[in-house]
């Protein structure tokens, strides 16, 4: 069944739907205030896409990526009811395996840079992680997903599954995922979406909301600084190697900065990582980057399948 999430106006209103209680000692709650959740960033993965084979497919791989790292928050989280089963093997190792599976031709199937499309198409998502979660017996009821997405984004995918909710994406639906446990991938655009037009993107994982509505008005305003915590795959370990090319940890966290704009669109600007794969990490070497929130993807363990 398909989650819709509207525009947060107070605390009843977020309605969280898997029956999943918060109490005051978690330090994370949601107000007429604004919404505020922050998950464990050390229990995420800090994968770095550009450290993978093959440097143009690398360049290309922060879908499968992003999904890796927040896997392996899944599986820490929810170790007791995987009952030993693997949704990725442990170990930097393991996370690479299960990052460049989900990008082969068989699930996500993302193309390298230089190809037209390059990088993870909607149909390819959407095959990928349900034959990975199939592959490693964790396929629905015992997972369930969810995701928003402009229409745009989806309009070429036949059979589109219940799940996908084809309306724009909102920071409280972002923010209610990650209450009820799941894990969020976000897809971003370099520059709004218009018509005719879907400039290119990247994947992120995220792991937190902050966001005080200060004037008490439901609209998430520029000048209230939210931000969307990440785990960017460009850039998500303190530390690296350049022999091979290898993240170290711990993992990073990145701030994405989000409000909606003058047409209610959920847009970011942030610091972005400019590098590219066969070179060694240049820790001077960022940009700023800014678009729109163009999609969402979540997946969370079922308690009760």
């Amino acid at each position: 069944m398909k989650r819709r999430h509207s525009k947060p106006v107070s605390a009843i209103g977020l309605g969280l739907l898997l029956a999943l209680s918060l109490n005051c000692s978690d330090g994370n709650s949601g107000s007429n205030a604004g919404l505020y959740h922050m998950n464990e960033i050390e229990d995420y993965g800090y994968l770095w896409q550009l450290g993978l084979s093959e440097p143009l497919l690398a360049d290309e791989s922060c879908v499968p990526t992003s999904f890796t790292n927040s896997m392996v928050y899944l599986q820490t989280e929810y170790e007791a009811e995987f009952e030993g089963r693997l949704l990725v093997e442990e170990g930097y190792s393991g996370w690479t395996l299960a990052a460049e599976t989900l990008r082969s031709e068989p699930f996500m199937d993302t193309q390298p840079k230089g190809q037209d499309p390059s990088g993870t198409q909607a149909p390819g998502e959407i095959k990928g992680i349900l034959g990975y979660l199939d592959l490693k017996g964790a396929s629905p009821p015992f997972t369930e997903l969810y995701a928003m997405a402009l229409p745009v984004f989806v309009e070429d995918v036949t059979d589109l599954p219940d799940w996908v909710d084809a309306s724009p994406p909102t920071l409280e639906g972002i923010y209610t995922e990650l209450v009820e446990g799941a894990v969020v991938v976000l897809g971003i655009t370099y520059g709004k979406v218009q018509p005719g037009i879907t400039p290119e993107g990247h994947a992120l994982a995220a792991f937190g909301v902050d966001w005080v509505d200060s004037n008490n008005d439901g609209v998430v305003d520029q000048s209230e600084n939210a931000t969307i915590a990440v785990v960017d795959p460009l850039d998500p370990s303190e530390n690296y190697g350049s022999s091979p090319p290898i993240a170290t940890g711990p993992t990073k966290k990145t701030l994405v900065h989000v409000w909606e704009d003058e047409s209610g669109d959920l847009v970011y600007s942030y610091s972005q990582y400019h590098g590219d794969s066969p070179d060694p990490f240049d820790a001077e070497n960022f940009q700023s980057a800014s678009g729109q929130i163009g999609s969402f993807a979540s997946i969370n363990v079922n308690a009760n399948p």
